[in-house]
């Protein structure tokens, strides 16, 4: 999971679009990476910081890859809730319905649309998404803290 982290942010170097430096390598490990949730979810963090025109590109980049209809929902989703956090509706919703054609009922791309439809404003999304970038770092610290006690307890039972 950090691994997909590490490479989705090497992306983000503000020189060439994410979209443009994915090759198809890094395309493969971030499509199964995104299988897993926490992978997903760190994506649509984005949306909270000056990122989330790099993962609309990035979602959107990766679902035109995707070799699994899992893969193309949560890619398209990751695009459909950057675009509503920068205020783009009508793009939200084109992908919300390209993420529902590759899996009718995808779980975050449920949850978007009900929010788009309820009239949550992009500012909320975007605080969702710090709120989100939070809890992931302080799962990425606990995980850190428990690698680094699984590593004395091997060199003491050397």
């Amino acid at each position: 999971v950090v691994h997909a982290w590490q490479l989705a942010d090497g992306l983000c170097d503000g020189q060439v679009p994410p979209d443009r430096a994915l090759n198809d390598e890094l395309a493969g490990e971030l499509l199964v990476g995104l299988t897993d949730v926490r992978v997903r979810d760190y994506l649509a963090t984005w949306c909270g910081d000056d990122r989330a025109g790099q993962a609309v590109a990035l979602g959107v980049e990766l679902a035109r890859r995707a070799v699994t209809a899992e893969q193309a929902a949560a890619a398209f989703s990751i695009a459909a809730w950057a675009a509503w956090a920068l205020g783009w509706g009508a793009w939200s919703r084109l992908c919300l319905e390209r993420a529902g054609n590759a899996v009718p009922g995808y779980a975050l791309a449920t949850l978007i649309k009900q929010g788009l439809e309820r009239g949550v404003g992009p500012g909320l999304v975007r605080e969702a998404a710090r709120g989100t970038a939070r809890r992931l770092n302080e799962m990425r610290a606990d995980h850190a803290v428990s690698i680094e006690r699984e590593s004395v307890r091997a060199r003491k039972a050397l």
